[in-house]
C-alpha cells in the first residue's frame, strides 16, 4: 500500500486573485435583495399563495438573518434563541411567530413606501 505524501499549503503555487484574468466571467448579482421589505413581502406572499412553503420559509429565514435577531426580537417579542434556531433550521416555529414576523415585515414595507 502506497501512501500519498501530504503537501503543506505554503508549498502550493496558488495565484493571487488580482493576477487572474476574470474578464470572461459575468459579474455576479444576487437575485434576492433584502434591502426592500416591500419586495420581500411580495416574494413571501407569492410563494405562500403558490403553496411553495419550503421556499417561503427559506426566504423568511434569509430575511431574518439579514435584518438580525436582535432587531426582530425587539420588535416582535420573539426570543432571540427561537429566531436563531429558526434561521439555522433547527426549530420549526409556531404560526403565531410567523404572523408576528410577517406583521413586522409589513410594517417595514409601509415605512419604506
Amino acid at each position: 500500500m502506497s501512501r500519498k505524501k501530504n503537501i503543506h499549503i505554503s508549498k502550493l503555487k496558488i495565484p493571487k486573485v488580482s493576477s487572474l484574468d476574470l474578464s470572461d466571467f459575468e459579474d455576479y448579482s444576487p437575485n434576492l435583495d433584502f434591502s426592500n421589505p416591500l419586495k420581500v413581502l411580495e416574494w413571501l406572499t407569492e410563494h405562500f399563495m403558490e403553496g411553495e412553503y419550503d421556499t417561503f420559509f427559506e426566504i423568511l429565514a434569509l430575511y431574518l438573518d439579514h435584518v438580525g435577531k436582535s432587531e426582530i426580537s425587539r420588535n416582535t417579542r420573539i426570543p432571540e434563541r427561537t429566531i436563531y434556531n429558526f434561521i439555522r433550521g433547527a426549530h420549526v416555529t409556531s404560526s403565531e411567530n410567523v404572523f408576528k414576523i410577517m406583521k413586522y415585515i409589513s410594517d417595514q414595507a409601509k415605512k419604506s413606501a
